[in-house]
Formats: structure tokens, sequence, C-alpha cells
């Protein structure tokens, strides 16, 4: 339900300021798990979440947010991305998937030289030997790389 009542909300700040909004489910979402929810309606919990959100973003945006909840296509849009990404194997956030591979250390953030450690041997190429570009035939060559 997190997921889904976080992207709902999020539908709402497409110019707005997201970055105001990002942190208010999170820092609350201990209410929300199974135990703290299962006695409790879809209402309930929604005017919760709406609630959460608009006291971090504003109170002009409450209906909005109400209006999110209703919208099917948000709710749809935000129910597949969710079940896209654990079926790649995220379950928490930030998470970053490159070249297919999700890179271990969810929810950890990375510096620069991190980046730089998983990146580079990726763009690196190493040319093979008679793999030339022919100017004569104007073909272009495929390099390989390892």
């Amino acid at each position: 339900m997190e997921s889904v009542a976080t992207g709902t909300c999020c539908s709402c700040l497409a110019n707005s300021s997201p970055t105001k909004f990002k942190d208010a489910p999170l820092s609350t979402r201990d209410k929300f798990y199974n135990d703290q929810t299962k006695n409790l309606s879809k209402a309930s919990i929604e005017k919760e979440v709406i609630e959460i959100a608009a006291v971090a973003v504003g109170k002009s945006l409450h209906a909005q947010f109400q209006a999110a909840f209703g919208d099917t296509r948000t709710d749809l849009k935000t129910r597949v991305s969710f079940k896209f990404s654990t079926s790649r194997g995220i379950y928490g956030t930030p998470a970053f998937i490159v070249n297919g591979f999700v890179l271990p250390g969810v929810g950890s953030p990375m510096d620069y030289n991190g980046w730089r450690k998983i990146i580079d041997p990726l763009v690196a190429a190493e040319k093979v030997e008679g793999d030339e570009y022919d100017s004569k035939n104007f073909e272009r060559s495929v390099y390989l790389y390892k």
C-alpha cells in the first residue's frame, strides 16, 4: 500500500515541490505496516496518507491528492511499476540497475568514485586485433568489448 500511496501522491506534484514530499511517507511508514493497518479500511488509510502529503507540501493540494486516489490510471501505473521492480529484485530505494543487473547495496548512497568503479569498466573499450575501419570500402567495423 505504501508504494501505491506514495506514487499516487507524487502524481500530484508534477509542477509542485516533490522534494518536500519525498521524506513524508518514509518518516511515517511505520504507521502503514500490515499489523497497523489490518483492521483499517482502505478509505481510512487513504485519508491518512492524503493528510500526511498535504501537510508536507501544503494544504492547497489536499483536493488534488484526494482526486489522485480516485484515478485508476495512476493507481494501475503505480502497481505495475511496483510489481515490475520487485520482479527485478528491487525491494528498497534507492536502487539502480546497470546493464540489466541490480547493483548491490540498495538503500545506500553512492558517491562519484563508487559510480566510476561501476561504469568505467563498462565503457572502456579494448580494440580486438584485426578489427579496424576499412576506409576504402567505407565499412564500419564492430568493436568487441571484454
